[in-house]
């Protein structure tokens, strides 16, 4: 079926090829290989403390006998039960995680743009709402994605934002954890970025699914996607 004019120019910059359908694919696909490595590690964390407080459950305490028991013989593997910083497919998954965020907040950015054409005031509205309000819990995932890419630049004290004030250049790129488990994605120490992953991977397919609604609200108002065009 061809697309009507109107409708093709609307829809393709941000339906078509590399764009929404494609990046959310992208973040939930991580989304799905890191949420059970992180729930584990989360659960394995707190068994140990609920053990060393005395307030184990049975379930703690067999978790607790299972991780003593294997790194007896296999080491890295009892690690990579809770210290997922020690697994590199856990850094690579998360590495990719931060880049397909990136690129949806990009798209959002253009749906945002979009819908300002728009006569539908309130699909405008909304939709730069919701964008502001990821932006404004999960913002580092731009800088710690321009990070990614230009890791070569940070590396030698160059990059964008190496000079920022309490950036501490000792602290590189990469993943850690918080002290229950949690995975974050930080660079640069206190006054560097850091975000907190998979609480704005989800936050993130929210957005998306969000902006569609408001942007679908827009394409089938009365007006209709002529002015949905970007000059």
């Amino acid at each position: 079926m061809t697309l009507h004019d109107d409708m093709n120019e609307a829809i393709s910059p941000v339906f078509f090829g590399m764009t929404i359908p494609f990046w959310d694919r992208a973040v939930t696909l991580q989304l799905r290989r890191l949420e059970p490595r992180e729930a584990q590690a989360v659960e394995v964390i707190a068994a140990f403390e609920k053990q060393s407080r005395g307030t184990a459950t049975g379930r703690d305490l067999e978790l607790c006998a299972e991780v003593t028991r294997l790194r007896e013989f296999d080491f890295t593997g009892a690690d990579h039960m809770f210290l997922l910083t020690h697994d590199l497919q856990v850094s690579i998954d998360s590495t990719f995680l931060v880049l397909a965020m990136r690129e949806s907040l990009r798209m959002a950015d253009e749906v945002v743009k979009r819908l300002k054409s728009c006569q539908c005031g309130k699909c405008a509205a909304g939709a730069k709402r919701l964008r502001d309000h990821f932006s404004s819990r999960f913002g580092a995932v731009k800088d710690l994605a321009d990070i990614v890419r230009h890791h070569d630049d940070y590396i030698g004290g160059q990059g964008k934002l190496s000079g920022a004030p309490g950036v501490d250049k000792h602290e590189g790129l990469g993943l850690d954890q918080d002290p229950s488990g949690r995975l974050v994605f930080k660079w640069g120490g206190k006054g560097g970025r850091e975000v907190k992953l998979l609480e704005a991977a989800r936050a993130s397919l929210e957005l998306s699914k969000g902006l569609q609604d408001f942007f679908w609200g827009a394409v089938t108002a009365p007006s209709g996607p002529a002015t949905l065009k970007c000059s």
